[in-house]
């Protein structure tokens, strides 16, 4: 069985395409949904066979969603069934979202199986107060981050009409995906008028993030209430590492040595 990892998001007003491969292609009009605290949400799913063969799709949420999310197929909760999917054909699934009383951010994955393979869609769901004062958003700049490198990533803040002009108190967390476990955790200070928008960059030294998927939340603390948003970035490791380099180094040395000898006729010392 493999496990496939996510290559495309197609962003389009309506609706983002994730693109697994050629094989299986998962689409959603689920972009970026915001709640108020108890409210219920209807989304649509498309799933379309492009593979030569029939395949039978399992497909259910997982991570800190599980609880939030019913998956329906022709009226079918799929938590613990399937679904045939013929060849060359697309599926049309419902997704319904029931939103927590508590204001927050809940990350996830919609984890689909089949023959070909299994993929994790990764999900963000963002609860809010009912009259929220301010609104704050963030996105990591690079969504495929290499091993090593740093993260950067907008934010944006906006005053709904609060107050003409507050302090914010900001604080940017670099989470696991999966447990939530906080790795790195940044504060800074503001005063904000009618909106804000900048980059903020976390060195490279103050993540040690291995290999995997992550997501940055940005939350802002003012007059005992809070804002928060959050962006899915992934970290890899490049396959020339430096030590790779190094090791490889002394080869194209010799095989350039070779072929200026070779050029110049001076080969074992003999012109």
């Amino acid at each position: 069985m493999r496990v496939l990892l996510l290559i495309i998001i197609l962003c389009t007003f309506d609706k983002v395409s994730v693109v697994y491969g050629s094989g299986i292609s998962v689409e959603t009009d689920m972009v970026e949904p915001v709640f108020a605290p108890g409210e219920i949400g209807r989304y649509s799913v498309w799933i379309t066979n492009n593979l030569k063969e029939n395949q039978t799709i399992t497909i259910s949420p997982a991570g800190k969603i599980s609880n939030l999310l019913e998956v329906y197929f022709e009226g079918k909760e799929l938590s613990t069934s399937n679904f045939k999917l013929s060849t060359d054909t697309t599926e049309h699934l419902e997704l319904i979202v029931n939103a927590p009383e508590n204001p927050g951010i809940y990350t996830g994955y919609l984890v689909l199986s089949s023959g070909w393979g299994t993929q994790a869609i990764p999900i963000s769901v963002k609860v809010i107060d009912d009259e929220p004062l301010m609104d704050v958003k963030v996105e990591a700049i690079t969504k495929e981050l290499s091993l090593g490198s740093p993260l950067k990533f907008y934010v944006s803040l906006y005053n709904l009409g609060f107050k003409e002009r507050f302090d914010v108190h900001l604080v940017y967390a670099v989470k696991e995906l999966e447990t939530e476990r906080v790795l790195t955790k940044v504060e800074e200070e503001m005063a904000i008028e009618t909106s804000l928008s900048f980059v903020r960059v976390i060195p490279a030294e103050n993540l040690s993030l291995e290999a995997g998927r992550y997501y940055i939340e940005a939350a802002a603390l003012y007059e005992n209430k809070s804002a928060s948003a959050a962006d899915i970035f992934t970290v890899f490791k490049p396959f020339w590492t430096t030590t790779k380099k190094i090791a490889v180094l002394p080869i194209f040395a010799g095989l350039g040595l070779i072929w200026y000898k070779k050029k110049t006729g001076n080969i074992g010392g003999l012109k």
